[in-house]
């Protein structure tokens, strides 16, 4: 006669004191670590707004699948939001301190959601508060004290930047912003641009009242749709012969005279002329997008002809006089 087999006895998962007691240490930390962030977004939110900025959440509209425009709703449920704030469900993205008296940006320097930045006439100088904000990707500094750009140095994603009439003068912090797609030096101190040399996403750049005069770094931004380089001491094209994305060039003001680099940039629209050396448009004849040619009162009488040589030969083009 066989025995029946022992019945099988199933183990139920107990949790121990200890295991309890490290379940709630756990969520202990992490809420303390989330109150913790949420409290410093606040203190920066009410700094910025003591100053008179405005603040921007990254909020999705309710319009996300239709052409139709929605109010901006913020995340996560009512109860959560009264309970902790917008500062617990939303991050902000978005500063904007322009014509403000603020000089010190470090209640800035938690807020590394921020990708956009607006500091324009300030006084700010040291931007030192600013190294660690990885997710930046439009800055704008023009009208402001700033000199050293070092800070700036690690910010790969920036996209945007904009230092007119700035005290900068070394670009090497920039060197390696590989995403930067437009950069405002206008009325700076700049006059070495080697250190752009491979920024190859460029497609905006003004150099307008700098002491710029070689351009040879620009010679390989093959994107670069825009190039302002109004009153600065340039002379030689040369450089700029292989830019075939360049719509976009303002010479006024330079001792420019020979434009035959530009010859074969097919896609330019728009060349300002004015106050320059140059007496021979031929150069230009063959630029057939071309659609408005600038130049000064005092060029008029001698490139009269030539201009309406161009005219009656690349459809579309109109001359201004300034």
């Amino acid at each position: 006669m066989s025995s029946s087999p022992a019945p099988v006895r199933r183990r139920r998962f107990r949790f121990g004191l200890r295991t309890f007691l490290a379940i709630v240490a756990l969520t202990a930390v992490s809420l303390g670590w989330f109150m913790q962030r949420v409290n410093q977004q606040k203190a920066a939110v009410a700094w910025v707004r003591e100053n008179e900025g405005l603040v921007t959440y990254a909020f999705k509209t309710g319009a996300d699948n239709s052409s139709d425009y929605a109010e901006p709703k913020p995340p996560g449920p009512a109860w959560l939001r009264s309970l902790v704030g917008i500062d617990g469900v939303a991050k902000v993205e978005g500063v904007d301190l322009v014509k403000r008296s603020v000089s010190d940006l470090s209640p800035l320097a938690r807020l590394t959601s921020l990708t956009s930045l607006v500091l324009f006439d300030t006084k700010v100088s040291d931007l030192s508060p600013l190294a660690n904000l990885k997710s930046l990707t439009s800055l704008t500094l023009s009208r402001t004290d700033v000199s050293d750009l070092t800070a700036l140095a690690n910010l790969k994603p920036l996209e945007w930047l904009d230092l007119v009439g700035t005290e900068a003068s070394d670009l090497s912090p920039l060197a390696n912003l590989i995403s930067l797609r437009s950069l405002g030096l206008a009325d700076t101190k700049v006059s070495d641009l080697s250190p752009l040399a491979n920024l190859k996403s460029l497609e905006w750049l003004t150099l307008s009242g700098t002491d710029v005069s070689d351009l040879t770094a620009l010679a390989n931004l093959n994107l670069l749709r825009m190039l302002n380089l109004a009153d600065t001491d340039v002379s030689d094209l040369s450089p700029l012969a292989n830019l075939k994305s360049l719509e976009w060039l303002t010479l006024s003001g330079t001792d420019v005279s020979d434009l035959s680099p530009l010859a074969n940039l097919k896609s330019l629209e728009w060349l300002d002329l004015a106050d320059t050396e140059v007496t021979d448009l031929s150069p230009l004849v063959n630029l057939k997008s071309l659609s408005l040619l600038i130049v000064s009162n005092k060029q008029m009488h001698e490139l009269h002809s030539s201009i309406q040589r161009l005219v009656n030969t690349i459809p579309n083009l109109s001359a201004e006089v300034r």
